[in-house]
């Protein structure tokens, strides 16, 4: 039987997973922890709930992962004076400095893009952006 090769699509994201995991190792995190430090580069703070709502996660979950990248000095949690029943998350130095190594992944794919004509890359942010809207509509509703 004559396999077919992988479509461009998955060939891309298996070389975007494999930089992806070899970079998380590298560093001693998680994939897991990377996302959450992405998902806080913003330099805004933020909670556990909407870490949570946006990793698709449990707040368990979430929590001691949390609890790992506070003990290592990667997150700082404060007490949220609006509401002291929760924390404000923000990124450290060090949180920034592991983000900013990360970051040069998604460079190569724009690298890569910025080869293409400029309405070629607009396509393809366009339609990237449709494909999460569509993935992020499914894992919220449980498909």
């Amino acid at each position: 039987m004559t396999r077919e090769p992988l479509e461009p699509t998955a060939r891309l994201y298996w070389r975007l997973h494999a930089d992806v995991r070899s970079k998380s190792v590298r560093l001693g995190i998680s994939p897991t922890q990377l996302h959450i430090i992405c998902l806080m580069c913003s330099g805004d703070k933020t909670t556990l709930s909407k870490l949570a709502c946006s990793l698709y996660l449990s707040h368990a979950t979430l929590s001691d992962t949390l609890k790992t990248l506070v003990s290592r000095g990667i997150v700082d949690r404060q007490i949220n004076h609006a509401d002291r029943r929760s924390h404000l998350l923000s990124l450290t130095a060090e949180g920034v400095r592991i983000y900013e190594e990360f970051a040069a992944i998604p460079d190569l794919l724009k690298a890569s893009l910025g080869r293409l004509p400029l309405e070629h890359q607009q396509m393809y942010q366009q339609i990237t952006q449709q494909i999460l809207d569509g993935l992020n509509f499914r894992g919220s509703h449980g498909q």
